[in-house]
């Protein structure tokens, strides 16, 4: 079975400004047809950062398994006593 994003959306280009406006807006519709363990795969094919605004040119690859990490949640790794 297809991504329906696919025919639709082959590229994404984002400009994030360090600016919090209203509640936001949702980047994709949730009516995606994803899974519970599904997600839209998107590659990061370009960056440009400056001070003011980043430029991020993603590739969509269309669906792939969802996979939850904490990278970025600073706790840092995890640790097992033996």
């Amino acid at each position: 079975m297809g991504s329906p994003i696919a025919p639709a959306l082959d590229e994404l280009e984002l400009h994030v400004v360090p600016v919090v406006l209203g509640t936001g807006l949702r980047l994709f519709d949730a009516d995606l047809d994803l899974g519970d363990r599904e997600a839209v795969e998107l590659t990061p094919t370009r960056v440009i950062h400056t001070p003011q605004v980043t430029h991020i040119r993603y590739e969509v690859r269309g669906r792939a398994p969802l996979v939850i990490d904490d990278r970025g949640s600073g706790g840092g790794p995890t640790v097992t006593a033996s």
